[in-house]
């Protein structure tokens, strides 16, 4: 019985000798798939080397031989046409200032004529500071006497409604605003 069971053999001996044979094979077909990869890297490493090795005929000129160069500053002539430009933007600059200085003097002789007749706000301008409480026209530096009145004439923000604020001296009864320094 024993040379019956060794002359048949086991269904799953054989399924394992199937399978060997079969790995062998894809092993094989691996194998030689690794020796055709690495002979393809070899072609490309060969192509790359021999891109980056640029010969020097067509090397990228340098910049300084592509331009010519300029001519030094002694050689150089001014342009008429620079300085006529020059000249009616000096000529506009005088006339704009001219017209500033005449603004600033009707601005002034209105602000006399304001304060002459209106006694409602001072034009002085006080930077905030320690002196920001200080009365302009008598000096009064007590704070109790000096109230901060919301000043509607000022309108600092539209939405939402936001205004300056007036300082009221209360010994002379003067008014005035604080400006900041900007």
């Amino acid at each position: 019985m024993s040379k019956e069971k060794t002359s048949e053999k086991d269904p799953t001996l054989l399924e394992y000798e199937n399978l060997i044979e079969e790995l062998m094979k894809e092993n094989e077909t691996l194998k030689n798939r690794i020796v055709d990869l690495e002979e393809q890297n070899k072609l490309y490493k060969d192509i790359a080397d021999s891109i980056e090795q640029v010969p020097e005929s067509k090397e990228a000129k340098k910049p300084a031989k592509l331009f010519k160069r300029t001519k030094k500053k002694e050689e150089i002539k001014p342009s008429i046409e620079k300085e006529k430009v020059v000249e009616t933007h000096a000529e506009k600059a005088k006339a704009f200032k001219a017209h500033v200085e005449k603004t600033k003097e009707v601005i002034v002789d209105s602000q006399i004529f304001k304060d002459s007749y209106a006694p409602s706000l001072a034009t002085h301008t006080i930077i905030e500071g320690p002196s920001r409480r200080e009365c302009p026209v008598c000096g009064n530096v007590r704070h109790g006497s000096i109230q901060e009145i919301v000043d509607k004439t000022h309108i600092i923000l539209d939405y939402p409604r936001m205004y300056g604020k007036k300082l009221k001296c209360g010994q002379c009864g003067q008014e005035w605003r604080v400006r900041s320094a900007e």
